[in-house]
């Protein structure tokens, strides 16, 4: 991954602490500079930015006055080697009108010593140019930009490899009723399919995968119909007690052509993990977030793969060596764009703990651009009562659950959800019909979502070829322009079924009530905190993919066997949400806020839930781009009732911060006792230096005070906090 790049930018690093008294790394707002960028950062990380007289681990001249702001203007993001890049300092400034002197950073070797310059790219790749401003009295500051060069390599490259991932399960689930995995997980295997041919079996360790002796409750390969040169993935999930770390495994892939692909490898959990994989809307930039679950050692990101390709050049890493429980982005400029819906296979080169060989991880998705939703799984009554359709609007519901028909035809339903701006999904495990012919004709409206094919199966049973056959020929009738997602309704089967996300290749997990409410024993109830915690279980089974999930909605949760017991308050929806929110849904699709409820109901919780979705709006472009990064590696409290979950990314790091002293009750609402003054200690990624905190109130951004402290800490004070709000930390502009 550019090592010449990397050993050469610790020399420059060393070489500016020295000549200019501390120079941080980038942290840019979008660090892409395009054809109008003046990334206006003040990329200070590692550098003083206040006139604090403390020592926070930099050279600067703290005594001697705030720093100069460094901004960088690159006069194109995309070009093609031979072609020119211009970068221009002019827009930088000293707050104490000190002379400037400026270094230009070019990425490839070149360093020029003034405030504009040019310079020519002859090889391919992403750069990343900085320009230091260094003032008078020796205090500095750093700006940057990315620029690609040339045409980003696309796969199919080689692939031959087998890779696995254990069951995941949060201890702080208790739940004796739910049988939680112990042994096995996920077993994937990538190949290069070297005829056209049709899968007809998958062998695990020499035997049928759907045999009475097979190891695996159930395998596939995507696709199942082979083209030569086609990447193959296949799939297995096992609770198999022989699938352990150190544990030898074979797989082998059958086809109406004979075997097309077999191989034997040791499993092993590996200690980086590949979280989220995404893109920017406008496709200029995709990002891969990798985390060290490693116990205690750094691993160091040394190169990356797309499709079996090698994308190390044009792979550009905020943070290459990754501490124990850190996460760090690699961010690839994408000049062409992004193929969206297409299959991807990814693949991250590392090293652990200073040892020199590499290792590697490997898994698929497909991507698609991030929207922030909140669903209904609503009657069909949303479609012909504008004044109930408009209620639930304004409750900030904008997606809702159809079926395609006769009635409601997606020539009626789909430019009505335009003219309105809302979206829809469908439910069709099994097409019928006026649904085949609908997404036959319609299936790349973008107003059509996604669609959920396939509920729980049996329970402890095996998903039988004919599911598996029924994904595929959704996939199949949709091509690459249709998200497909896959639920479980309730997580009291959840332990069997975790690993669900991967099946068919689904683009997202939902799970439906977490513990659905009313889970045996009868004397245990639901803490608000679990909802949470099974979105982060859900969010491991599904990585890199996105993961949705559900959020109580007005009262349903406790409506049992159709009694009213009572409803949801203001309070239990807003802790609920965020704790969704915050351990890394990037939607809320599976409400269920029907007529009958919101007539049961005081109007308070529905106003509430229109307060969150406002809130939420303000932010969700964020999480869209964002990687939850959880508890303690980057934000904290130390108030042990307080929960901090933090989702990082380039643009912003977002705090979702959760009161968890309350009383737990079932048949009368939970009481919360309000907290005050809470401080938030925030340790930001590396080349992320905040500048400003705020937090949403309803449509309203209320500004707090950050506080840059020793070490390179940073302390936001929460005056008030009732019960859960999310905090926006921005990087200097």
């Amino acid at each position: 991954m550019k090592k010449n790049h990397w050993i050469f930018g610790l020399w420059f690093i060393v070489f500016m602490a020295t000549a200019c008294s501390g120079a941080g790394g980038d942290d840019d707002d979008d660090q892409v500079a395009d054809d109008d960028d003046n990334d206006a950062v003040d990329d200070d990380d590692a550098v003083d930015a206040d006139d604090d007289t403390v020592d926070d681990d930099d050279n600067d001249d703290d005594s001697a006055g705030p720093d100069p702001l460094a901004v960088v203007d690159c006069d194109a993001a995309c070009l093609s080697p031979g072609d020119t890049l211009n970068v221009t300092g002019h827009e930088s400034s000293d707050p104490r009108e000190l002379p400037l002197s400026f270094y230009i950073d070019f990425g490839d070797g070149t360093i020029v010593t003034d405030v504009e310059a040019e310079h020519p790219y002859d090889a391919s790749g992403a750069y990343q140019v900085t320009l230091t401003a260094t003032n008078s009295v020796g205090a500095s500051d750093v700006s940057s930009c990315i620029v690609s060069v040339g045409v980003l390599p696309k796969g199919p490259g080689t692939l031959d490899e087998i890779a696995f991932r254990p069951h995941y399960y949060d201890e702080r689930i208790f739940e004796p009723s739910n049988p939680r995995p112990t042994v096995g997980g996920m077993v994937w295997g990538f190949f290069n399919a070297p005829a056209d041919a049709t899968v007809t079996d998958i062998l695990v360790n020499g035997v049928s995968w759907s045999a009475p002796t097979g190891l695996a409750n159930w395998c596939e390969v995507t696709p199942p119909v082979l083209a030569a040169g086609d990447i193959g993935i296949v799939r297995c999930s096992t609770t198999d007690a022989a699938i352990i770390d150190g544990a030898q495994i074979s797989l082998q892939v059958e086809t109406d052509a004979g075997t097309v692909w077999t191989r034997q490898s040791t499993i092993e959990t590996e200690p980086a993990a590949i979280s989220y994989v995404t893109g920017r809307p406008d496709g200029s930039e995709m990002l891969i977030y990798v985390r060290n679950d490693a116990a205690s050692e750094p691993i160091e990101i040394i190169g990356l793969l797309l499709n079996g390709q090698n994308v190390s050049d044009f792979a550009i890493v905020d943070e290459p060596i990754i501490e124990s429980g850190r996460t760090a982005a690699i961010r690839v400029p994408t000049c062409d764009g992004i193929a969206w819906g297409e299959r991807m296979v990814v693949t991250v080169l590392y090293e652990i703990g200073g040892a020199k060989a590499a290792r590697r991880i490997t898994r698929e998705l497909r991507l698609f651009p991030q929207k922030f939703l909140v669903g209904n799984w609503n009657g069909d009554d949303v479609f012909t009562d504008p004044a109930w359709r408009q209620t639930q609007r304004n409750a900030g519901i904008n997606m809702f659950i159809w079926s395609p028909s006769v009635t409601f035809p997606p020539e009626v339903i789909l430019p009505l959800a335009e003219e309105e701006d809302f979206y829809v999904f469908t439910h069709a495990d099994n097409p019928y019909p006026d649904y085949i012919d609908a997404a036959e004709n319609w299936g790349d409206n973008p107003r059509w979502y996604m669609n959920a094919v396939a509920g729980e199966p049996e329970i402890g049973g095996r998903l039988f070829p004919d599911v598996l056959e029924s994904l595929q020929a959704q996939m199949d009738l949709f091509g690459p322009d249709k998200q497909m997602w896959i639920y479980n309704a309730c997580s009291n089967v959840f332990g069997q079924w975790g690993s669900m996300a991967d099946v068919g290749g689904m683009d997202h997990y939902c799970v439906w009530a977490p513990k659905c409410n009313y889970n045996p024993p009868f004397w245990y109830w639901d803490h608000i905190e679990f909802a949470g915690y099974y979105t982060l279980v859900a969010k491991r089974a599904a990585e890199p993919r996105p993961i949705i999930n559900w959020s109580q909605g007005i009262d349903n949760a406790f409506e049992i066997n159709g009694i009213q017991f009572r409803c949801n308050t203001p309070e239990e929806i807003r802790s609920q949400w965020y704790q969704n929110v915050g351990w890394g849904a990037k939607a809320l699709p599976y409400y269920h806020f029907l007529q009958e409820h919101d007539a049961a109901c005081p109007e308070e919780p529905e106003q509430e839930m229109g307060v969150l979705s406002k809130e939420t709006d303000q932010f969700s472009d964020l999480l869209g781009i964002g990687e939850m990064a959880g508890n303690t590696a980057f934000a904290w409290s130390e108030d042990q009732q307080v929960d901090v979950v933090t989702t990082i990314s380039p643009d912003g790091l977002v705090l979702i911060v959760s009161n968890l002293d309350y009383d737990l009750n079932i048949l009368i609402p939970f009481e919360w006792r309000e907290k005050t003054n809470v401080e938030i200690v925030i340790d930001p990624p590396a080349g992320f230096e905040p500048q400003s905190a705020w937090s949403p109130e309803g449509e309203d951004a209320v500004p707090l005070e950050i506080v840059k402290q020793s070490g390179g800490f940073y302390t936001v004070t929460i005056p008030s906090l009732p019960v859960a709000r999310a905090l926006i930390i921005e990087p200097e502009p």
